[in-house]
């Protein structure tokens, strides 16, 4: 596509055309017996690529490929960031695109592990630049869940490579999933929604995935594909509507 970065060359890239930028930022890691190790990356560049095409301004930026990972290192083949490296490589970029003149950034998370870096380095980049406006999409599984019909997705779909995560991957490169090979490892872990237990992948599944895999379908994935869109289309859109500027005009007392 003729908005991706590096399909351009230096004079390619006016200012006047591109006023906004968009990030994938996904993770190397087991997913399971039947999904690819790049599924948070693919899935994350699925998003951003579905989002960029509404737009004529947007440019598409190198996805990263590498998050943090470190709660599945024990399952192949698993390559990890640490959350300050992470973070450092973000506020790296967001200051190179401050430099570089443009100062609506999109970043879209395919991980969880990437959540907090992800917020830490986009506040520390507006709080340095209040001119440079961040928005993030930190966790689409959850939003993905708000977003669709009731009853579409089963109440334990959100776990790693479960049913919500192989479906999304059904709807955004079904070539690289095998469902044949789908297991379903349901969690002994009960769930709240007030509380959050920090575990490794390990505990959780001997094979990689957690939930019921083998209950996504690419209907439900094209499902999600498209409530992800509509919404991250509908909202970038209302922030031009108001030139990205959504501060009080009132100084703090």
């Amino acid at each position: 596509m003729t908005n991706h970065l590096l399909n351009l060359r230096p004079g390619q890239v006016p200012h006047t055309t591109y006023k906004k930028a968009i990030l994938a930022v996904g993770a190397t890691e087991g997913h399971g017996p039947h999904l690819p190790t790049g599924t948070d990356l693919f899935i994350a560049q699925g998003i951003t690529e579905d989002i960029a095409a509404c737009f004529d301004d947007m440019l598409v930026l190198p996805a990263l490929s590498y998050g943090v990972s470190d709660n599945h290192m024990m399952f192949d083949f698993t390559l990890s960031l640490s959350p300050e490296t992470l973070i450092a490589v973000l506020q790296d970029i967001l200051e190179s695109l401050f430099i570089r003149g443009i100062f609506r950034v999109i970043l879209i998370n395919g991980h969880n592990g990437n959540t907090a870096p992800i917020e830490i380095a986009g506040r520390r980049a507006h709080q340095r630049h209040p001119e440079l406006k961040v928005v993030s999409m930190p966790a689409w599984w959850t939003c993905a869940e708000r977003l669709l019909p009731a009853g579409t997705l089963s109440d334990d779909s959100g776990w790693h490579a479960g049913e919500m995560e192989t479906a999304a991957a059904l709807g955004y490169f079904p070539d690289l999933v095998d469902m044949s090979l789908a297991q379903d490892c349901p969690p002994r872990l009960p769930y709240s929604p007030l509380l959050d237990v920090k575990y490794t992948i390990a505990e959780m599944s001997r094979v990689g995935n957690v939930g019921r895999s083998s209950r996504a379908s690419r209907e439900k994935g094209l499902a999600i594909r498209e409530a992800l869109k509509q919404e991250a289309v509908r909202f970038i859109r209302r922030l031009d509507e108001m030139d990205w500027d959504y501060a009080v005009t009132q100084s703090p007392q």
